[in-house]
């Protein structure tokens, strides 16, 4: 067969229904020349082949399986596949995310009329919010994702990772410059690439939302959880040793280098992110005054709830509950409010809830209407975000 352009890899394990979603969404593509290498990674390899069977008129023989008989990691079936990739371009699309038609005909298009110091492009992405049920998977929502984003800077990616891996296309050639994906990470590989990546060759931005990054924020653990969401801790836990393994290198070497730039990245985007939530407190206890309330229940417990928690009484308010989907939470007072779930909130009487949190404000909004209605109960709800 002739050289493709774009070597697809795909990382499953034990999600058919998802990586049906998957082939389909490569196969949708108007763009021809690729190749799909897909790394099972320690999971049941009927369902995988079953699912390349299936498709084999369309695939045409540009559908490949590595089967792992245990899992390696994430990074370690990227760089599976690498070693059999052939396409002049590579691109990460999981068995989870999605793309447009045409993503793979604008990107390519866009790199062959790029300068030599333009090693990747990405597309702007599509967050699509989803819930898995026993006849497959539903949408919930759609809506931006990486909305305001023009250019792609190393100083940005310091602060933290700018775009999922379904957006962003690369030149195979890079790899012999920035290396392959560190296997020793179990989240975040993606972002540590992007960062050496940055080091290297500029990234180009194709200002159209030709890639969806789907989230399942209601599954919160197992095969069909998200890392983010079901390894949430294990991100932050990566995180950190990241950044203080790559100062320590510069450390040693007596330098200003990566090590310095993604940990004074993360200082200043701790210090924006501190005013921001100061912004959106005093915003939301202004509303509040200006609608009578005075008690009210938060939902989330994370920095910005805990914040609203602390300056509460000074501003005159009373926070009667805090309410978080962690169980562990529950029972344990934060700022010397009690932490519950929802359910025995509204048991208890709370009928008045603030929204703390930025990224899943449209589920707990929904969350509170369900769990309202099925008491008969019209809760009044507030968002920190909207304020």
């Amino acid at each position: 067969m002739p050289q493709p352009r774009v070597s697809i890899v795909t990382r499953t394990k034990n999600r058919p229904l998802l990586l049906h979603r998957a082939i389909a969404s490569v196969l949708a593509q108007t763009m021809r020349s690729w190749e799909m290498l897909i790394v099972n990674d320690g999971g049941e390899p009927g369902p995988v082949d079953a699912a390349v069977a299936a498709v084999a008129h369309p695939a045409a023989g540009r559908i490949r399986v590595l089967h792992h008989e245990r899992s390696h990691g994430m990074e370690a079936a990227s760089n599976s596949a690498l070693s059999h990739a052939r396409g002049e371009f590579v691109v990460i699309h999981d068995d989870d995310d999605t793309w447009e038609p045409d993503y793979l005909d604008a990107c390519v298009a866009h790199m062959d009329a790029s300068d030599p110091c333009v090693g990747g492009v990405i597309t702007l992405s599509t967050r699509i919010t989803e819930r898995l049920e026993a006849d497959g998977v539903h949408r919930e929502s759609v809506e931006p994702y990486s909305t305001g984003v023009t250019a792609v800077t190393l100083i940005q990616m310091a602060r933290e990772n700018m775009f999922p891996p379904i957006a962003f296309l690369y030149r195979r050639s890079a790899l012999d410059t920035v290396g392959r994906y560190r296997e020793d990470l179990p989240v975040l590989g993606d972002w540590d690439f992007n960062l050496r990546f940055l080091m290297q060759f500029d990234i180009d931005v194709i200002p159209r939302p030709l890639s969806n990054y789907h989230i399942r924020p209601a599954v919160k653990s197992g095969i069909y959880s998200n890392t983010i969401v079901g390894g949430l801790d294990l991100h932050q836990k990566y995180d950190v040793r990241l950044r203080n393994g790559y100062l320590r290198d510069d450390m040693r070497q007596g330098r200003v280098g990566l090590g310095f730039l993604i940990n004074m990245g993360r200082l200043m985007n701790d210090q924006l992110w501190e005013l921001r939530r100061g912004r959106m407190v005093d915003q939301v206890f202004s509303q509040l005054r200006a609608q009578g309330v005075r008690q009210f229940t938060v939902y989330g417990a994370g920095a910005l709830g805990r914040r609203m928690a602390a300056e509460a009484a000074g501003q005159g308010f009373t926070i009667d509950r805090i309410v978080d989907r962690n169980r562990e939470l529950w029972g344990r007072p934060v700022e010397g409010v009690p932490v519950v779930g929802l359910d025995a909130a509204l048991e208890q009487g709370c009928r008045t809830f603030v929204i703390a949190s930025l990224t899943y404000a449209r589920e707990i909004r929904q969350a509170i209407a369900q769990a309202g209605a099925s008491r008969g109960i019209d809760p009044q709800v507030f968002d920190v975000q909207a304020a």
